[in-house]
């Protein structure tokens, strides 16, 4: 955990009339499109998914808090094959067995604002081989993305943030 000034990353209270859906806990499933935040930080079981998305049309607002793997886990986040428009930003995922994020054969996804650490490189991996806009902060990763992760090169059907 980041502490500054002795302060502690602290809960954020998600209001009645707020239209996000909280993650207050993982496993989570998301089944039905919407947008969706995470309230602190979280994480995983050995052997389970963080996040597993089966819906179009999601936002993910990590809000400044980490997915954080252990030993065993699996993916971070992970997005099903033939999902679009599925939005992740503004937070890190760090530490799970498999992927950061995994995003094979989905489609219209977006990544702005989302760190990636590896509990043992190159292990951990930032995947997504199909469309998809992303805007992941290399320089405040410790992994290496492939171009079209990066947005610089287009590759795996991947086009440059508009």
């Amino acid at each position: 955990a980041v502490v500054a000034a002795g302060l502690a990353p602290q809960a954020i209270p998600v209001r009645r009339c707020d239209p996000r859906t909280p993650i207050t806990g993982l496993p989570f499933t998301i089944d039905s499109c919407g947008s969706y935040t995470l309230v602190r930080c979280l994480t995983g079981a050995s052997g389970q998914n963080g996040i597993v998305v089966d819906a179009d049309d999601v936002s993910i607002d990590l809000a400044g808090f980490a997915l954080e793997g252990v030993p065993g886990s699996l993916d971070g986040i992970s997005v099903a094959a033939g999902r679009r428009n599925v939005s992740i930003h503004d937070g890190t995922v760090r530490a799970w067995g498999s992927n950061g994020v995994m995003a094979s054969g989905a489609n219209e996804l977006a990544f702005q604002r989302v760190r990636t650490y590896s509990a043992s490189p190159p292990k951990q991996r930032a995947q997504a081989h199909s469309k998809h806009r992303h805007q992941i902060a290399p320089q405040d990763s410790r992994e290496t993305f492939p171009d079209a992760f990066r947005g610089g090169q287009e590759g795996g059907g991947g086009r440059r943030p508009a």
